[in-house]
């Protein structure tokens, strides 16, 4: 559900027809997550669903071993960019010398590529959205979790349970007791109910 979520995020962006929030004129977008394989079938088995093919002026070259383009160039000039945080330093280096207006960061990344993204977010005054199974629980996310439930307006937290999914019929419900055999307490909090390693 959660990467569902986030094409449609960006895919408002890209098309310029956000229902609640003011975004710029042609936005340029970075798309990061764990790994590329995440991005062809999370983000991008979406997203390529919900763009009007008329309103695409580009799609890059796939990214080599992928069925993924390496970005997503509009008719009205927004752009998405897929990147991969894998090998650390290379992933931050990815995404320096960018000014750009939104981050969309699909799974848990390394906090010296957080760091980097917040670099590319002052020019514009960017945002940043995050879905992630917090299965490793970074600082960095728990630090942006400890900011909402504290209430800062700038940072807002949304907690996706599967339970609440099975029981609007979106997953089974069979599975989800199978599920639970094979978790412990703390991975039932983590993967079942959308809560992070420490709470």
């Amino acid at each position: 559900g959660k990467s569902m979520v986030l094409a449609k995020e960006i895919d408002h962006w890209l098309v310029g027809d956000h229902p609640y929030q003011t975004i710029p004129k042609a936005p340029k977008i970075y798309c990061v997550s764990a790994n590329y394989r995440t991005h062809q079938m999370g983000i991008w088995s979406h997203l390529k669903t919900f763009l009007p093919e008329w309103e695409i002026d580009k799609l890059g070259p796939n990214v080599s071993g992928y069925i993924l383009p390496s970005y997503v160039i509009m008719k009205n000039g927004a752009e998405c960019w897929f990147l991969s945080a894998v090998g650390v330093e290379e992933a931050r280096r990815m995404v320096q010398a960018a000014q750009l207006d939104l981050v969309v960061v699909d799974e848990e990344i390394d906090a010296a590529i957080w760091q980097e993204i917040q670099m590319r977010l002052i020019a514009y005054e960017g945002r940043a959205i995050f879905g992630a199974t917090l299965v490793i629980s970074e600082p960095w996310i728990l630090d942006l979790d400890d900011r909402a439930l504290a209430g800062d307006p700038e940072v807002e937290a949304f907690r996706f349970s599967t339970y609440r999914a099975a029981e609007a019929g979106h997953v089974s419900k069979k599975k989800i007791k199978e599920i639970e055999t094979l978790c412990n307490d703390d991975d039932r909090a983590v993967r079942l109910l959308g809560k992070s390693r420490r709470s």
